[in-house]
């Protein structure tokens, strides 16, 4: 879904639920994702802060994050 104006097909993304040090795993497997299903990305990952220390304090565990991959098109 393209919500942020990436010029393609849209994003790839994960909701990560857990603390923002995992970000590079979550990235990691989007990235593989996007190469197992041949898809070209651009654009940079973007994150969209679901709910976090305003709504859970110091409970990283409870953090919610999409993390999404814009992608330009099908290889």
């Amino acid at each position: 879904r393209d919500v942020l104006g990436s010029r393609g097909l849209g994003d790839v993304y994960k909701e990560d639920r857990g603390p923002y040090e995992n970000f590079d795993t979550v990235q990691k497997k989007l990235l593989d994702y996007a190469k197992e299903s041949n898809l070209a990305t651009c654009g940079y990952f973007r994150n969209s802060f679901m709910e976090g220390p305003p709504t859970h304090g110091a409970n990283k565990d409870a953090y919610i994050t999409q993390i999404a991959l814009p992608i330009c098109h099908l290889e």
